[in-house]
């Protein structure tokens, strides 16, 4: 089943929630020292959450520009699937090293990049 999220009246297709989950919670573990909201306040609070306001919109997109920067530096094996299950492996288990080898259904990079294209 897929997750959409809300700005304003306007909603848009995020993608499995698996993967959602993955994307939040890497950002929790990986580049907010497990204190979720604490660096990206609108993308981990109010976009985890669903529903954006439309004043939020232009600082989200600050936030996700941003996390895409710092995630890019990260290889494959340090996604964290489900931070509150730590040994959960992703569908590609520890397949790839780096992201260059890196053929998934999905990336964040070009998902969250539609996202970003379309907001």
């Amino acid at each position: 089943m897929g997750i959409s999220v809300w700005v304003g009246n306007n909603s848009y297709e995020i993608g499995a929630s698996s993967f959602f989950n993955s994307f939040f919670s890497t950002i929790f573990v990986r580049l907010e020292q497990e204190k979720w909201g604490s660096r990206f306040p609108i993308v981990m609070r109010e976009l985890y959450s669903g529903r954006l306001g439309y004043e939020k919109a232009e600082g989200t997109l600050i936030e996700l520009r941003n996390i895409k920067g710092l995630l890019s530096e990260c290889s494959p094996e340090q996604v964290v699937w489900d931070y509150e299950k730590r040994d959960a492996l992703p569908p590609w288990g520890d397949k790839y090293q780096s992201w260059d080898n890196f053929s998934g259904e999905i990336s964040w990079n070009f998902r969250w990049q539609g996202f970003i294209r379309r907001t």
